[in-house]
Parts: structure tokens; C-alpha cells; sequence
């Protein structure tokens, strides 16, 4: 039986099919482009194995086309969902507590701020255990792709709990974002100060007696941003130079003594919540934008024993 309304004229799927195309015009309008022809694609994919009209109906009478084609489809939309859409992160330590504590799982978006696409094929899921046996470990690690970001919803903001990935390392991490591209951030015993105001931190954990941090009342660092330039004889160049070596395409030599450098895309300053028990952008420097992977939403589960399920990230 064919399912049907509740109205009993208009087939479910024909429903889905409208709200998927109302869904890619909203997307098209938003300057979400490549979300609107997924959704087109997927529109049409459902026409071509729910329609009664004769192409559709002929497509499905040849099985040898439409039975792989459905097994592709299935295969490259699981792929997608965990490439471009979401992901799921364990937290294995206690330097986000209160907020998240260790043996946590969290969901987070990664359509928020635009999808990062794979930087080698060992970061395309399931892809990468293919490309791995055919290859070996060793050349699969040399394939190596540029950076590129699809447009999503909204830029980081000030108190995202934000996933990003560090050079050599293989776990992500997961940090609160509380200073912006050219915000000059500002540490003094434990308080942060942004553009020069102080900021309340609610969720803040402090274990230890307040000591002053990397970024000292003796030092303001700017934030790096797109077109930001800095000189060689500027007193951050220490950890400008870090930057630049770690994450920007083009380099500089730190034996120069006259040189300037200007920045090729925004930085983000990433602090934990349990601020005595962290590695963040105090020992790392900012955090650039091609390194997040997205903003977490949710608490799946907690291996913790707290009753922690689907609730809330703030």
C-alpha cells in the first residue's frame, strides 16, 4: 500500500520532497549553495525510487542501474553526514570542567561555521581504510590536499565551546573561544580582560592560587586576523612566529631582523574552563580558523555515571 497524507491525496514522500526543496531554496538564499544542491540531489534521488512517472518507474525496472546506484547513494550519504554535517567527540580529560568533565561524549555541528573538507584522503571516513590498504600507511600520510571551508550558518563567537584539531596531534580539542580575530586579550591572575574590560567567566574552575599566566599584565597580545601584520621587532613575535611556522601557507625566516609578516586568515583564542588544569592557547598561541572542525551542542552520554544525557552545551 502506498503510504499516504493525512489528507489522503499527497504521498509522504512527495511531502518530504517540497520541504527538502523549500529547505534548498532557503539554503540558496542564505549563500549556502552547496547545502542547496545536496538537497536538490536527494530530492531527486527520492523521485527516482518513489515516483510513478514512467522515467522513474523504468529506472528502477533496470535493477543491474538501480540496485548499485541505491548502495552508492546509501554509501555517499554516510559519508557526507559525517564529513559536512556532524560528528561526535570523547572528552578525555577534566581541563573543560565543570562544563564537560571526563568520560563525556558530545555532538557537535560542524554546518555552524561551514564544513572543513578532508585535508587527505585518511580523513575521508571509510574512504581512508581503503586508501590506506591500497596505499600503506606511510604514502596515505603524504597525500596531503589544500585547505578549503564550505560556507556555513555563523562565524565563532565569544563562548563557543569549539572543536579544532593541533599540528601533530591526533585527539581534537575542545575549548571555549573567548577572544575574537583583532581582539587584544589580556591575562592578569586568572581574570581576562578583552579590548581592555574585564570579562565575568561564570563557568569558570579555578583549583590553584591565582598566578599570572603566558599573557602577564606585562604583555597585550592582538589576535591575529586576516591582514593583520606584524614586525619581526614586535615583542609577540615569539608567539607570532610560532603561528606562522605552524599554520599560515607562507613562511618567514625568524633570523630576520627587518621583516614584517601579514596574516592570510583569522585566529581564534581558545582558553579551557578548568583554567588550572589546561592546555590551550596560553601554551599553543590562537587557534587559526582552518583548524575547527565545529561548535558542540550536546552531551550525548557521560561514562561519568551523571545523568548528563542530550543535555545542553552553554
Amino acid at each position: 500500500m502506498t503510504s499516504r497524507s493525512l489528507s489522503g491525496r499527497i504521498p509522504i514522500w512527495r511531502l518530504l520532497q517540497i520541504a527538502l526543496l523549500g529547505l534548498g531554496a532557503l539554503h540558496l538564499l542564505l549563500g549556502m549553495v552547496w547545502l542547496a544542491m545536496l538537497l536538490a540531489a536527494l530530492c531527486l534521488f527520492l523521485w527516482l525510487y518513489l515516483a510513478k512517472h514512467r522515467v522513474a518507474v523504468g529506472f528502477r525496472r533496470l535493477k543491474w542501474v538501480s540496485y548499485p546506484t541505491l548502495l552508492l547513494g546509501a554509501f555517499t550519504l554516510g559519508i557526507m553526514l559525517q564529513t559536512l554535517f556532524v560528528g561526535i567527540a570523547h572528552i578525555p580529560s577534566g581541563s573543560m570542567e565543570p562544563t564537560l568533565r571526563s568520560g563525556d561524549v558530545v555532538w557537535f555541528s560542524k554546518l555552524r561555521y561551514g564544513p572543513r573538507l578532508p585535508a587527505s584522503p585518511l580523513e575521508v571516513p571509510w574512504i581512508n581504510v581503503l586508501f590506506w590498504l591500497a596505499n600503506g600507511q606511510e604514502e596515505s600520510a603524504s597525500r596531503n590536499w589544500s585547505y578549503y571551508r564550505l560556507r556555513g550558518y555563523s562565524q565563532p563567537k565569544r563562548n563557543d565551546i569549539i572543536i579544532f584539531s593541533q599540528p601533530h596531534q591526533t585527539d581534537a580539542f575542545v575549548k571555549r573561544c573567548v577572544a575574537l580575530p583583532g581582539d587584544t586579550i589580556q591575562i592578569i591572575n586568572d581574570s581576562v580582560f578583552i579590548n581592555g574590560a574585564h570579562i565575568a567567566e561564570p563557568f569558570a574552575q579555578f583549583t590553584r592560587p591565582a598566578v599570572d599566566s603566558l599573557v602577564s599584565h606585562t604583555i597585550k597580545l592582538i589576535v591575529p586576523y586576516k591582514g593583520f601584520t606584524t614586525a619581526v621587532r614586535d615583542k609577540n613575535w615569539r608567539t607570532y612566529s610560532q603561528l606562522i611556522q605552524l599554520h599560515e601557507v607562507e613562511r618567514i625566516s625568524p633570523a630576520c631582523s627587518d621583516s614584517s609578516f601579514t596574516f592570510q586568515q583569522d585566529y581564534f583564542y581558545m582558553l579551557g574552563d578548568n583554567r588550572h588544569n589546561s592546555n590551550d592557547s596560553r601554551q599553543f598561541g590562537p587557534v587559526p580558523k582552518s583548524a575547527i572542525v565545529g561548535r558542540a551542542t550536546r552531551i550525548i552520554y557521560s561514562k561519568s555515571g551523571e545523568p548528563r544525557v542530550l543535555k545542553r552545551i552553554e
